[in-house]
């Protein structure tokens, strides 16, 4: 995200909002983008949380056998 805001800045037809979802359901609040974290540095890190939550969906049936099998293939 902040590759494509320094890419398009002074440019007035991009505008980016962010929402912080972090806080739960029904709680949401505007941001800016400096609390963006920067993920690039947890990249192993983050695919072990993801893996860890795609398989604890498909266990629970909250996805289906498709859409297991569609994210599994192409991690």
């Amino acid at each position: 995200m902040r590759q494509l805001a320094e890419h398009y800045a002074g440019d007035p037809r991009v505008m980016f909002t962010v929402i912080d979802n972090s806080l739960g359901r029904g709680k949401s609040k505007l941001s800016d983008l400096d609390s963006v974290p920067d993920i690039s540095k947890n990249v192993p890190e983050l695919k072990e949380k993801l893996s860890e939550a795609l398989e604890q969906a498909h266990r629970i049936r909250s996805i289906s056998d498709s859409v297991y099998r569609g994210f599994r293939e192409n991690t």
